[in-house]
């Protein structure tokens, strides 16, 4: 499926410390400063004056980038949400495209918005977004129903960040699971049901109780 034939319809705490991260970030600290300062507003950076919301994602196996104030007025962009699927897509099944779930859209943007309050302005990769069951089927280590397949999940890096402190905020704004992958620096956020696991250096896979 070609980008022109792609069409599809809109789908629509407390401070946390995990164990194996406890010297990496402090989430207390972003949680007492969000309470204090309001976001910058300058060019270029995720915004939310109006309820606008802007979000700059990248994937580095396309050399894709994506800037673009994908909710404004109460409702979503529908142009800036298909190229969000356009951007999910699976790049290794034939750029195969599904409608995504856009509260992935909502989470990502939480994390990069609480870290420009801590004047971090960087993209957030997309590493995996969609997968078609044979793609997953051959994934290392991806789980047979994963919600990959469904359009309900995204693997994440920030350049430069540890996967921990990305981490540390998606479990804070997600609603649904949060995956470590700590060896691989990145993180698996989706919109399942609410749980965490890491998979640590020997690939070893574990539920964490949080």
């Amino acid at each position: 499926m070609n980008r022109r034939d792609f069409l599809i319809a809109a789908t629509g705490v407390s401070a946390l410390l995990l164990p194996e991260f406890s010297n990496a970030f402090e989430l207390s600290k972003v949680l007492s400063k969000l309470q204090k300062e309001e976001p910058k507003s300058e060019s270029e950076v995720i915004k939310d004056d109006g309820g606008e919301r802007f979000i700059w994602l990248t994937r580095r196996d396309s050399g894709e980038q994506f800037k673009e104030v994908f909710f404004a007025n109460g409702k979503y962009n529908f142009e800036a949400y298909k190229k969000f699927c356009w951007l999910m897509r699976d790049l290794r099944g034939g750029n195969e495209a599904v409608p995504i779930d856009a509260n992935l859209l909502n989470i990502a943007y939480k994390i990069q918005n609480t870290l420009l309050s801590f004047n971090i302005r960087k993209p957030i990769n997309v590493n995996s977004g969609y997968r078609s069951q044979k793609t997953n089927a051959n994934t290392e280590g991806a789980a047979k129903n994963s919600f990959h397949t469904k359009g309900k999940a995204i693997d994440i890096s920030i350049e430069g960040l540890d996967a921990s402190l990305v981490g540390y905020l998606g479990v804070i704004m997600a609603k649904g699971g949060v995956g470590f992958y700590p060896m691989k620096n990145f993180i698996h956020l989706d919109t399942g049901d609410k749980r965490q696991w890491i998979v640590d250096d020997k690939n070893d896979f574990r539920m964490l109780n949080l």
